[in-house]
């Protein structure tokens, strides 16, 4: 485990100390963590969808037909490692 020095301002205190308080936790450092922990994957691991992934081939396809791009990818290309 590492330690750290944060400065927060007093919103995020008060974030932290309601947060604490729900959660029946020790301290801030815990709440702390477990905010980390709660929405750490939804920013670092977004899930990919199908609707995602469509919507952002149709995007990228309008882009394409707009900006009069030439290279066009498959979705088995795509899907390559």
């Amino acid at each position: 485990m590492k330690n750290i020095n944060v400065r927060v301002d007093e919103y995020a205190d008060r974030v932290l100390d309601v947060f604490r308080a729900a959660r029946g936790l020790n301290n801030k450092s815990e709440a702390f963590n477990e905010l980390v922990h709660e929405f750490g994957p939804k920013i670092l691991e977004p899930e990919l969808n199908e609707e995602f992934a469509k919507t952002v081939l149709a995007e990228t396809q309008a882009w394409e037909k707009k900006h009069g791009s030439r290279r066009k990818m498959t979705l088995d290309e795509l899907e390559k490692p």
